[in-house]
């Protein structure tokens, strides 16, 4: 199972864990010192990283990944409109429980003072990159991101609708615009998908 990821629009990677095994598993093997950890201010969430050996974060690119922290969060499925969003330094995370304690898997220790995006808002752009003319690959993140990067995309909020159903739409009018994405299957859409969805809108650019 892959992580989830971005670029963001400085350069830096950024990977999330999908489950309590791949969080303990990124900042076990991944997180250093100058890097960011970033989690939804909720039980139930992806932790994120943003690694910082080949960017300088700066406020865009924290910002373009608590969308998808908040995004992929247990809020999803909670229908809510919008959720904190946390972040410190590599050097405030241990993977270690205080003497006389337990850690459950994917839980972590947070020393010092955690920094607060307020009220991030649970609306996520799925968009389809055309690289190279040839290949395809399923891009997240807000809308402004996708729409720059994409050759179609959907914005989808929390909502009643299944996520089989949503992709379905979605490639209908994918495959019509574009017939070299034939190949693409309802697996590769549901895959970035945090959970049943509605659709805000689908824009196919010409």
């Amino acid at each position: 199972m892959s992580y989830h990821w971005i670029v963001t629009s400085n350069g830096c990677l950024a990977i999330g864990g999908r489950n309590a095994e791949q969080n303990e598993k990124i900042v076990r093997r991944y997180l250093k010192e100058n890097d960011i950890f970033m989690h939804a201010d909720i039980h139930g969430a992806p932790v994120f990283i943003i690694f910082s050996d080949k960017c300088t974060i700066k406020d865009l690119d924290l910002n373009e990944v608590a969308v998808l922290a908040a995004s992929y969060s247990k809020a999803w499925k909670l229908g809510l409109a919008s959720i904190d969003v946390f972040w410190v330094n590599g050097n405030q995370v241990s993977t270690a429980a205080p003497p006389g304690q337990y850690l459950p898997k994917g839980s972590f220790m947070i020393y010092g003072k955690k920094n607060y995006i307020k009220n991030v808002k649970l609306e996520l752009a799925i968009g389809i990159e055309i690289i190279d003319n040839k290949f395809f690959r399923i891009i997240t993140g807000p809308e402004y991101y996708v729409n720059k990067r994409a050759f179609a995309y959907m914005v989808i909020a929390p909502g009643d609708d299944d996520v089989n159903e949503v992709a379905k739409k979605f490639l209908l009018k994918v495959k019509k615009a574009e017939p070299r994405l034939s190949r693409l299957s309802l697996e590769d859409i549901t895959a970035r998908m945090p959970g049943n969805s509605r659709i805000i809108k689908i824009h196919v650019k010409k």
